[in-house]
């Protein structure tokens, strides 16, 4: 049985430990990366998770949501991940959708 509804709360949980769960999947997962800003660590994590596992459905919010910073932009676009069309949303946009993982990427996010 698939684990549902699972939240995995870490601050030091790294981007490729995150991509490392999920390239193997073979079913679509819907995932959302939570973050404060949702500016950059989690704007990374959606473009790695995406780039490594097609199968999932990445979403990524935040609390207080900020523009997406330029310099995960340029972060990405130098390992060839383009999220500069990317946008920060609320975290309350996703509230009727049933995730099959929840990541927080910052302290802040798991409260």
């Amino acid at each position: 049985m698939e684990p549902r509804n699972t939240l995995i709360r870490s601050s030091a949980f790294t981007m490729l430990g995150l991509l490392g769960l999920f390239i193997n999947h073979l079913t679509m997962r819907k995932v959302l990366i939570l973050c404060t800003g949702n500016s950059c660590r989690s704007q990374m994590a959606d473009g790695l998770l995406l780039s490594f596992s097609p199968n999932t459905k990445v979403y990524s919010a935040g609390t207080k949501p900020e523009k997406v910073n330029p310099f995960a932009i340029k972060a990405m676009s130098q390992i060839g991940i383009d999220i500069s069309k990317n946008t920060s949303n609320r975290v309350d946009e996703y509230t009727d959708i049933d995730f099959d993982y929840v990541f927080t990427v910052c302290d802040n996010a798991q409260e």
